[in-house]
């Protein structure tokens, strides 16, 4: 594990990860060379977006309440699954190369292709008079629904600032997971309404709306690099890899929907398409891995098992939450003769129970500590109550019925949406304003009296808990280097507020009318050992040093134990209980050291005279302590007296200002040559 080092002055930065390579993220000088639209026309663009990516996503689910209205319309029962697999089937194997488009193509034509691609899925499915027309009709939404979800997350962070991206992107990722939740209802609302036809006539003027809006205000950034040729382009595309991926999918379906119903498993054309499925999908395989990472499927990523577990358990939870989402609909319209309005009423409790078991699968993922007993109760759960839905039977009494269709459907769905809880959990740090609410609340609500008025006092850290959430990890699956800071802030806020709520108690207000305030003026930042996500951990704040104007902070980010507070100290005078060096105890994955000021105004409050009136330095010497012979005679726990606080600050200083001096020497050296 190589050893980096890093430094922050001021603002954010493109940070080296782990093996010393910057992470992909622009810097603030880049953002300043873009061009950004207007505020208006950003707004208008990305409520467009996310109108289009609400429209893809109702279009994957809401058929689902209709299926039996096109049951008895086309008089195809066999061609059930086809309806909702083959939307799913297409927009899924062609993400990827829609991704690869919006690289190597004009994203602005890329995404208005997709709408069109949409609502002509739409069009079809809409007039269609037979199965076979509506299923192409599906498969045409499909694709255009994969160039819409893929083009509104890339086109939002064309058109918005890096600083604002996060919040723009998880309000269009809301948006997909509400409209996937209630397409049945709306669906069965427009069905049993005003026909089901108009579940796809209603895409088309949505989609008009957004392809003027698009045409007429979206300008793609230029990419500044050479411009490539059309037959260059196309060869970065892996046609071959989506179509066979596609073909080997089909003829399994095909296998699965004909087996024991049209045909024998031992006929000839059941076993000529196992077969098939079985040659296509490895030829595919092998073509992917042949093609390395020009591959529409990197056979790189699945060499790391947690991504392989990750996919698996997706790919599982999803299956079963399509079979709830689709067949519930034809039991209750084809045995309790329910219209499709009612049957989508009926999954109400699915909307409600994932809202349900969100909050309580976080709350009770945050007290244990570990989210990974959910997502196993979340199977067994799913698996078990998946079962009961299988004893509904006609012959019932209606009122167990109900009661077996009402609870079965929203336990099925509590243990789905324990494991959207689980996800959430994992990403919940990354969400909008959770870090403002963090820092804020260090800031509104600080631990008063938490440092006592003795020797030593001064040097006790204060502990804050985190843990690395999926979206700040890298390549390489380990927290980044860049979101490092964001906890930092978090840390520094905890530790400094403490210290700020007590000393304006202790009568710093009094002679600064205006308010004190500690600002950061530059932050370095070693890393040791890397987190991996979802791993718990600590962040031990102190204060380091001061001298005349600045106060230094230092930060440890721990490996999290279960006795971590009471065991790890990092005070130079106590040892842990166990009688280890602290890094011994405990993994210390990487430290920070912070320099601020304290301010009042336009003045500068001394460091010195800002911890006596918090009550960790003797008052009597505050405003000259920095040249004090430290001779106190006050003594603390541990055996402190002031004269030794005075040596730690001393020895401190010397690791601190040697810091500081080396990041102020490199700001001058870049002001000289420039």
């Amino acid at each position: 594990m190589a050893e980096a080092t890093t430094a922050e002055a001021g603002g954010d930065a493109a940070l080296p990860n782990h093996h010393g390579d910057p992470d992909p993220i622009p810097s603030e000088t880049s953002e300043k060379e873009q061009q950004f639209p207007d505020l208006i026309p950003r707004v208008l663009m990305v409520t467009a977006l996310g109108l289009g990516l609400l429209m893809a996503a109702l279009d994957a689910t809401m058929v689902a309440t209709i299926v039996p209205t096109l049951t008895d319309e086309f008089q195809s029962v066999k061609d059930v699954g086809w309806y909702g697999s083959v939307f799913l089937l297409v927009a899924g194997s062609t993400q990827p190369t829609f991704g690869k488009l919006y690289t190597v193509f004009d994203s602005k034509a890329v995404f208005l292709i997709s709408l069109v691609l949409l609502a002509g899925g739409s069009l079809t499915c809409a007039l269609s008079r037979n199965s076979g027309s509506f299923i192409a009709g599906r498969a045409l939404s499909g694709l255009g629904s994969a160039g819409c979800i893929s083009g509104a997350l890339i086109i939002t962070a064309a058109i918005v600032p890096l600083r604002q991206r996060p919040l723009f992107t998880s309000i269009l990722g809301s948006l997909e997971g509400v409209a996937v939740a209630l397409g049945p209802i709306v669906g069965g609302s427009i069905a049993s309404r005003i026909g089901w036809r108009w579940c796809f006539y209603i895409s088309l003027p949505v989609c008009g709306a957004l392809f003027l809006v698009l045409a007429f205000l979206f300008h793609p950034p230029k990419s500044g690099g050479p411009t490539m040729h059309m037959g260059a382009k196309i060869k970065q595309l892996d046609f071959i890899g989506g179509v066979g991926l596609v073909g080997s999918i089909t003829c399994l379906l095909l296998a699965l929907e004909w087996g024991s119903t049209r045909y024998a498993w031992k006929d000839a054309k059941m076993v000529g398409l196992l077969v098939a499925f079985g040659v296509s999908f490895v030829a595919v395989a092998a073509y992917q891995h042949w093609l390395g990472e020009k591959a529409t499927f990197p056979t790189r990523l699945l060499k790391n098992r947690s991504f392989t577990a990750c996919l698996w358990y997706g790919f599982s939870i999803s299956s079963a939450q399509m079979v709830v989402l689709y067949y519930l609909p034809i039991w209750f319209q084809a045995v309790q003769g329910v219209s499709s309005r009612e049957s989508g009423v009926h999954l109400l409790p699915v909307v409600l129970s994932l809202i349900a078991s969100g909050v309580l699968g976080g709350i009770g993922a945050s007290i244990l500590g570990q989210m990974a007993p959910f997502m196993v109760a979340a199977t067994v759960l799913a698996d078990k109550v998946s079962m009961l839905l299988e004893t509904a039977r006609p012959s019932l009494l209606k009122a167990l019925k109900d009661a077996i269709r009402w609870v079965s459907t929203n336990k099925a769905e509590t243990g789905l949406g324990a494991v959207a809880a689980a996800l959430l959990l994992l990403n919940l740090k990354r969400f909008p304003f959770v870090w403002h609410a963090r820092v804020f609340y260090n800031i509104f609500w600080p631990k008063r009296n938490y440092f006592e008025r003795k020797p030593g006092s001064v040097f006790k850290p204060v502990v804050t808990p985190s843990r690395v959430a999926l979206l700040e990890t890298d390549y390489n699956l380990h927290k980044s280097n860049s979101t490092y800071f964001s906890d930092l802030d978090v840390a520094r806020t905890d530790l400094l507020a403490a210290l700020r709520a007590q000393a304006i108690g202790g009568g710093l207000y009094k002679e600064y009318k205006n308010g004190v305030m500690v600002l950061l003026a530059g932050t370095s930042c070693t890393f040791k050992k890397e987190i991996k996500p979802g791993v718990a951990f600590d962040m031990h704040s102190r204060i380091l040093a001061w001298d005349r104007k600045w106060l230094y902070v230092v930060t440890y980010f721990v490996e999290r134990t279960k006795d971590s507070e009471r065991k790890t100290t990092y005070q130079p005078w106590t040892k842990p209980e166990d009688g280890k060096p602290p890094a011994e105890s405990s993994v210390v994955y990487a430290t920070a050291i912070s320099k601020c000021v304290v301010k009042a105004g336009r003045l500068t409050v001394p460091p010195a005279k800002f911890l006596s009136a918090a009550g960790v330095l003797n008052g009597e010497d505050a405003d000259d302590a920095e040249d004090a012979e430290a001779s106190e005679a006050g003594q603390g726990q541990d055996g402190w007296t002031w004269a030794r606080v005075e040596a730690e600050r001393q020895r401190n200083l010397a690791i601190a200002s040697g810091f500081a001096n080396a990041l102020d020497a490199a700001h001058e050296e870049f002001s000289a040559l420039s």
